[in-house]
């Protein structure tokens, strides 16, 4: 398992959250690699390959909330929603090569953190 550097992690959430303010999933799509893979780990979403695949996805199904990284763990982020930031909404696994991510697994699930 290769760790995920800290402001690579930064910048993806930032993408995130502004593509769920903005409606900006382009510059969201620019952090993956061209041949990249999104999978949704327990949701009824097939996987997005591709970085047009990956932003037409957003685009078209843009998720409501904002994130916070919870904790980094070698390659797996936690993270909870805006919305409940004291409940892990989840975490995503990345895959990287050249300071792009080329597969992001997320998973979803709450615990609350009390």
């Amino acid at each position: 398992m290769s760790t995920v550097p800290q402001d690579l992690v930064n910048a993806h959430v930032r993408r995130f959250n502004n593509g769920v303010r903005e409606g900006d999933w382009q510059t969201y799509g620019e952090g993956f690699a061209p041949d990249a893979m999104v999978t949704f780990d327990c949701v009824p979403i097939p996987p997005m390959v591709g970085r047009e695949a990956i932003i037409k996805g957003y685009q078209t199904a843009p998720p409501d909330d904002t994130i916070t990284v919870l904790a980094v763990n070698g390659n797996s982020v936690e993270f909870a929603w805006d919305a409940e930031p004291r409940k892990t909404a989840g975490s995503m696994t990345m895959t990287v090569a050249d300071g792009l991510i080329t597969s992001l697994i997320v998973r979803l699930g709450n615990e609350d953190r009390g």
